[in-house]
């Protein structure tokens, strides 16, 4: 059917009183489609004709047309809740997913109702429909940020997103991604998050979703883990969708990629800008450089970004591009390689950018000659700047006015004027109502002291901050986290309405401002204040600011105060400070306050709550008594049996192969409180073992093929466990056992069989490294190994075939010498050392005649071998040997004819080649 018999249809039926038709109809005229010229106002009609027959279809359309301002209509939220509410009444789930659309944000502010939104998406989740999957969505949003009066749970919003997707929902998969991502960067041990991001970026890509495509595009690129292997080709390919797409950043990436002839694309700059065109972005030379400059850490394969971003940001710059100037300057500063910074040249561009009128070029310039060492020509360019409006420039002056900073003369009445002024310019800036609070706090610049109008000032500055992009990010990314190590940005997070609970919030944040921790960098650090602040909190009720007051003792050294902070923290059950204050009993140098057993005690209570860094610390107290820092800590005779049972329980509950291994060797060795017993040794081993603890395995293996303590020996049953390692790693580790067998190692017997056997063993499971060792104990025969030339060399030739260096080497020594039944043959030992050259330029050669120099074996030292070797050596590139040469030359020992014309010009060539040692001991006679 053609789209004007489609038409006549659709009007026909309209005309007849269809309701649906009359909607579809109102659609097309709305949005001019199928040959229909656009009229909102006949779909206005149609809609209200549909909606005067009950259908809601068309109730939901008036209230989108209210909610716009089509068709004339005047912008009207409240006029199209209305609407969408009397379709609602009649079970249109698209009007519920838009009340609550309107209650979230569309109504005005003080209409605003998160919960009576979040009731709207849970009536449309319900319903079969269309907008199902999107309803669900946002009640996943709410799970996933904490809105209203629901509590973050990232668990919930990812099996609700999941859902959605499940519903049809693209959208979902994306932002099921980017959970996962913020997982993964908040816990990234754990590979599964990563794993999972990438798992549904692709899912998303594969829906059509532009920025999962280019995300998609990313992690091939980049490669993640065993999981999610590079591929170049896979990434372009997904670059390409995305761009096609009309997703700028991958638009700006295949542009890039032409631009430098990379990543299977050539080199094609016609084609390039040609791309780049397509962002449809102003100024496009230094839109490209900003690309180029914040694409340094990708793995794009550019060849120093910074610079490429350079020669655009010159380009936009002759086109009189300020923002390019200004970003030269940038680069020149701070961001290019240190070899091509320089601040004069950055001050010339930046003062380029001054001279077109740029206020942030003008403050810049002032930092530039802060950093010169100019004071005055940066006084000249601030007050420029301030003049023009910059309120940096003006800020900068008050905080260096007031401290004396940089070289300015502390001028307390100036600092004063300069924050007034920035006041004036912007009432909300969080620095200058930082800047008014410090002089009305202490009485500065001639105002007198109010800490209540000081309090007036920091109100206002922290409720600026808290509105800040950067404080909802915070929020977003730290909440629900318990550990110390995100407290302070977890209490900052914090919001209450209350007045009482404001005030306590702003007091600690005065506190924290002085410690240099909050947001604001213009106070300077003052502990005594700090504390002041705190402590002011706390009687206000907020019983967070006792642990930050015990953490401020703490770092003042002031271990006794810090005690008894934490414990009022405590008693209001803060975890962290159960916690701190069992390691301050344990690690202080107070030793009116350090008690090892009452330490321990805390820590098991911190532990109990499920306290992670509690459970560590006490883990590595009674384990770790190898460490001898530990030792000093908490001796074998303090360790206690329940402090063994403690330790014991948690190995098995958290199912740590480490631990279990460790318990082990405590009752092999008697250790750490443990008393000595194999049995229970060799069971806790086994537990290891069986989790794939290679050295628990390798000592279950030694328990069998020697039964210690009278222990029952079976051979075939360490030989099942020796199977087991090598199967695990390809023979590396039983190549390392074997070693710990033939060479006197700490508790291990020195049994040459077992270690040929294990070195077999070894190279069955594909470890090569052991067929040169296996050769070597069959040339040697000790310890009853029968001596074996012949099977020697044969494991030596194995071990060359497998690209075995020292193998190499042991074959020339044997041409060399004659050994292993062959004959001596100068050339053959001479081929074999020139293959060992070219494997690693030298440096082998040069080890080997350092060798053959010192004589480290039976047959003595060789100096002319020496000599030979490091002449094949420097042949192959290795520096280092051209000195060796010239000493030998210099010195002639051992039948050497001394010459000392050939000493010098080896040194002379090892001066050329850069060579500090020849410099040094020569240079008055080579330079």
């Amino acid at each position: 059917m053609n789209k004007k018999t489609e038409i006549k249809l659709l009007k026909e039926k309209a005309q007849k009183g269809n309701a649906k038709s009359m909607c579809e109809l109102a659609l097309l005229y709305a949005n001019g489609d199928k040959g229909l010229s656009k009229d909102e106002k006949a779909a206005l009609e149609l809609l209200k004709k549909a909606a005067d027959k009950g259908y809601t279809k068309g109730m939901t359309g008036i209230g989108g047309f209210y909610s716009l301002g089509l068709a004339g209509l005047e912008k009207n939220v409240d006029k199209a809740l209305e609407w969408f509410l009397k379709a609602a009444d009649k079970g249109d789930a698209s009007a519920m997913y838009l009340i609550a659309k309107a209650y979230e944000d569309g109504l005005e502010e003080s209409k605003q109702d998160k919960m009576t939104a979040f009731e709207w998406y849970k009536k449309a989740a319900k319903k079969a429909s269309p907008v199902k999957g999107a309803a669900i969505y946002e009640i996943a949003r709410y799970y996933e940020i904490g809105r209203g009066d629901i509590k973050q749970n990232p668990k919930k919003a990812i099996d609700l997103y999941k859902k959605s997707f499940e519903e049809g929902y693209s959208e979902a998969a994306y932002m099921l991604a980017n959970l996962y991502y913020i997982l993964d960067f908040q816990k990234p041990q754990s590979k599964e998050y990563k794993k999972e991001a990438v798992n549904w970026y692709l899912k998303a890509a594969k829906k059509n979703h532009r920025d999962a495509m280019f995300e998609t595009a990313e992690f091939y690129m980049e490669g993640a883990g065993d999981f999610f292997k590079k591929d170049v080709k896979k990434a372009v390919k997904w670059y390409l969708k995305a761009a096609n797409a009309g997703q700028k950043k991958a638009i700006f990436v295949i542009g890039s990629f032409y631009d430098q002839g990379i990543n299977s694309l050539a080199q094609d700059k016609k084609k390039a800008l040609e791309w780049f065109k397509k962002t449809g972005e102003d100024d496009l030379f230094c839109k490209i450089g900003d690309f180029y400059k914040d694409s340094g850490y990708r793995t794009y394969g550019f060849n120093n970004s910074k610079k490429i971003a350079l020669s655009y940001y010159k380009k936009a710059a002759k086109k009189g591009s300020i923002d390019a100037m200004y970003k030269i300057g940038g680069l020149y500063r701070s961001e290019l390689d240190d070899k091509d910074k320089n601040i004069k040249t950055a001050s010339e561009w930046y003062k380029k950018a001054a001279d077109t009128g740029d206020k942030k070029s003008m403050h810049t310039l002032g930092e530039c000659y802060i950093e010169e060492k100019d004071v005055q020509k940066a006084l000249e360019w601030f007050e420029k700047a301030s003049k023009a409006g910059n309120i940096d420039s003006t800020l900068k002056l008050g905080l260096y006015y007031e401290y004396g900073y940089e070289g300015f003369v502390k001028d307390e009445k100036k600092s004063l004027e300069y924050y007034k002024k920035a006041l004036k310019e912007d009432p909300s800036h969080a620095e200058a109502l930082y800047g008014m609070g410090r002089f009305c706090e202490h009485g500065k610049g001639g105002l007198p002291q109010d800490e209540n109008k000081a309090l007036d000032y920091y109100e206002k500055a922290i409720d600026n901050e808290k509105n800040s992009l950067k404080y909802a990010y915070l929020k977003l990314l730290f909440s629900g986290q318990n550990q110390s190590s995100s407290r302070e940005e977890a209490t900052d997070a914090q919001t209450n309405d209350q007045a009482s609970d404001k005030k306590k919030d702003i007091m600690y944040q005065i506190g924290r401002n002085y410690l240099n921790k909050g947001r604001t960098n213009s106070f300077q650090r003052d502990e005594k204040n700090a504390l002041k602040w705190f402590q002011k909190a706390f009687e206000a009720g907020d019983d967070d600011a006792a642990y930050t007051i015990g953490s401020t003792y703490e770092e003042q050294k002031d271990d006794l105060m810090a005690l008894e902070w934490y414990k009022k923290a405590a008693d209001n059950g803060d975890n962290d400070a159960i916690y701190k204050i069992g390691c301050l009993y344990i690690y202080t140098k107070n030793n009116s306050i350090k008690n090892n057993r009452e330490g321990i005690n805390w820590l098991q209570k911190a532990a109990a709550l499920g306290y992670d860094s509690a459970i560590s610390e006490l883990k590595y107290l009674y384990s770790d008594g190898s460490d001898p820092f530990c030792n000093e800590i908490l001796s074998d005779e303090e360790i206690t049996e329940s402090d063994i049972d403690w330790y014991k329980k948690n190995a098995l509950s958290e199912g740590n192969e480490r631990d279990m291994y460790l318990i082990g060797r405590f009752y092999e060795k008697g250790s750490r409180g443990y008393k000595k017993d194999e049995a229970q040794a060799l069971e806790w081993y086994i537990k290891a073992a069986e989790k794939g603890y290679t050295q628990a395995m390798a000592l279950v293996a030694y328990f069998y093929a020697y039964g210690p303590g009278g222990l029952k020996k079976d051979e075939k049953e360490a030989l099942k466990w020796y199977k087991k390692i090598g199967k695990k790693d390809n023979g590396c580790s039983l190549y390392n056992e074997a070693h710990f067998y033939e060479s006197e190692y700490t508790n291990l017997v020195v049994d040459k069989k077992r270690a040929l056997k294990l070195y077999k063993l070894s190279a069955e499971f594909g470890y090569t490294d052991a067929l040169y060792n296996i050769g070597c104990l069959y040339e040697e025969g000790p310890d009853g190994i029968k001596k074996d030339e012949k099977e020697a060399l044969k494991y030596y030739q194995k071990a060359v075939e497998n690209g075995s260096c020292i193998g190499m080497i042991k074959m020339a020594y044997i041409y060399d010498y004659g050994l292993c039944g062959l004959k001596k043959d100068k050339k053959e030992a001479l081929k074999w050392y020139k293959k060992i050259g070219k494997e690693d330029k030298g440096y082998t050669l040069y080890m080997h005649a350092r060798y053959y120099e010192s004589g480290c074996d039976d047959q003595g030292p060789d100096k002319k071998r020496a000599l030979k070797l490091y002449k094949l050596s420097a042949e192959f590139g290795y520096t280092d040997a051209l000195c060796k040469i010239g000493y030998l030359y210099e010195e002639g020992p051992d039948g050497l004819k001394k010459d000392e014309k050939k000493a010098l010009g080896w040194f002379k060539r090892a001066a050329a080649k850069g060579s500090v040692e020849a410099k040094k001991s020569h240079g008055g006679f080579i330079l």
